[in-house]
């Protein structure tokens, strides 16, 4: 009998790719898999009673594990390269023992987590910790690069505040009084470079003939960019303006020329893939906001041009050598991102399941086969969609999302690359 493995894919556009790479890495072991969104997963539990369950939200442990009747849990952090009060090991210090022994792999994406781990959490076990780099960024490494020029501008963007995935008015709900600063910030920053963003797209569309590709953060609704963005623009200039929605990052910025950004963990892809990057925190007059919500927010910075108004950033969109080299991003990028990290860090997961997998006794159990989870889900999917047409924005389905076509050549070159 197969062994059965959950993956939470918490955010389509963010978690979903990494999750259908190490699927596949998986199936080629002889297992079954069922890549989730958060609209399934409960079901998904009780039904198909998966062997191993996979999340990267580290509150969830223990409750996933009340709930799945003996399943393992292994946890790969969703944000694995924060430091100080944000990183992984200050964040999980906070749960109790008995809410961190539910967990029975912890995935980390560099050296520096796992030493901050076996520093501050007193009941480190080596064992469970597995440093395997950060599993975005095998769409980095194995996906194949275009270095043709397409003409094109990428505008990454980032205002879930102000432009929430199922509609929800979250700008009200973080200004008032009892939320925290941070989350205040969050939308006062996205404000600013929202308001900046649209200003860059109109000097980009009236003072060049460039095309602009815009990728909303995953958090974000994509209706929202074709019903109130490109309209805003004259007639003339709407067929130069792309909505991007496709699962991949990296995936996008080969489609692109130039990022163009506020500070965001997407800064980190467009390095690797060699992609100029223009940040517009000082137009926007939100780069001490930005500095604050991270701890590696000016190592994000530092890779960037930064305009001090529109003439320069046309001379910056024109300009021949447009790379910076930072070397503290990269010596960051190996402590905490494990970059460059000679295997595909969904391999390496991938291997560690399968040891525990082999060593845990199977009990035999009833459980609906898969075939009828993902009819469930199907209906699930459309009665979602009825009650709310954005619900495809965070909420994975592959009815929204097909498989990138590249998918398959993605893992050959992976297994290749561990011979």
């Amino acid at each position: 009998m197969k062994n059965r493995i959950l993956i939470r894919a918490f955010t389509a556009r963010r978690d979903v790719m990494s999750s259908l790479v190490l699927k596949k890495i998986l199936e080629k072991k002889k297992c079954e898999v069922i890549v989730s969104s958060i609209r399934q997963f409960e079901m998904a539990i009780k039904l198909w009673k998966p062997n191993l369950i996979i999340i990267n939200v580290p509150s969830l442990v223990k409750y996933v594990k009340n709930i799945s009747q003996g399943s393992l849990v292994a946890l790969i952090p969703g944000e694995g390269a924060e430091q100080d009060e944000f990183s992984f090991a200050s964040q999980w210090k906070k749960f109790n023992k008995e809410h961190r022994e539910c967990a029975d792999l912890i995935f980390l994406w560099g050296k520096g987590s796992y030493d901050e781990c076996k520093k501050k959490i007193p009941d480190f076990c080596g064992s469970k910790y597995i440093v395997v780099g950060n599993p975005k960024l095998d769409s980095v490494k194995y996906q194949t690069k275009r270095n043709k020029k397409n003409n094109v501008i990428g505008m990454a963007c980032r205002f879930p505040t102000i432009n929430q995935h199922s509609g929800l008015p979250y700008a009200m709900i973080s200004l008032q009084p009892n939320v925290p600063v941070t989350s205040q910030n969050l939308t006062l920053t996205s404000v600013y470079s929202f308001k900046t963003m649209m200003e860059a797209i109109k000097v980009i569309l009236e003072k060049t003939d460039k095309n602009i590709s815009i990728r909303p953060h995953p958090l974000e609704a994509i209706e929202t960019y074709y019903e109130h963005v490109i309209g805003f623009f004259d007639q003339k200039f709407r067929s130069r303006i792309s909505i991007d929605k496709s699962l991949c990052l990296a995936e996008w910025l080969n489609n692109i020329d130039i990022m163009v950004s506020s500070t965001s963990t997407s800064i980190v892809e467009a390095e690797l893939l060699k992609k100029p990057i223009i940040s517009l925190d000082k137009i926007s007059k939100t780069t001490k906001l930005n500095s604050q919500e991270s701890s590696y927010s000016p190592f994000l910075q530092g890779c960037c041009l930064i305009p001090k108004n529109f003439s320069e950033f046309l001379l910056f969109l024109n300009k021949k050598k447009k790379k910076i080299i930072n070397k503290k991003f990269f010596s960051f990028l190996k402590e905490f991102h494990g970059w460059p990290f000679k295997q595909s860090s969904n391999y390496l997961i991938a291997h560690e399941i399968k040891k525990i997998l082999n060593k845990n006794i199977k009990k035999k159990i009833f459980f609906l086969p898969k075939f009828l989870i993902e009819l469930v889900d199907l209906y699930l999917f459309y009665r979602e969609m009825k009650k709310n047409r954005l619900h495809w924005n965070c909420n994975y389905h592959h009815k929204s999302y097909p498989t990138p076509n590249y998918l398959n050549s993605m893992i050959q070159s992976i297994y290749k690359n561990q011979k």
